[in-house]
């Protein structure tokens, strides 16, 4: 184990390629889900702006939408690890797996 730790640690290029090259797909899910969660949730902010119309709701809202997008955008590509049937029909399982 120390030993694949310090290779990795020596060759910090190489792990970030491994990453990027192995991840490509998750990447580019993560980039658009980022979109469309971060437009749905935008929508909601608007709607709470117009009627409670403060200075703070914006700043807020705006933390609060990039953590949810980051959040869902993770549990979607690392769960669930195992795959689970829904209606015996379709299986889940996370989109990196």
């Amino acid at each position: 184990r120390d030993m694949c730790i310090k290779i990795c640690v020596e060759n910090k290029e190489k792990v970030n390629k491994v990453f990027t090259e192995v991840g490509a797909k998750e990447f580019a899910f993560i980039r658009q889900s980022g979109f469309y969660f971060g437009f749905l949730f935008g929508c909601i902010q608007v709607a709470i702006f117009i009627f409670y119309n403060q200075n703070w709701i914006l700043p807020v809202f705006g933390f609060a939408v990039g953590w949810c997008t980051n959040i869902m955008a993770l549990k979607v590509i690392f769960k669930p690890i195992k795959p689970v049937e829904v209606c015996g029909k379709f299986r889940l399982q996370g989109l990196f797996l």
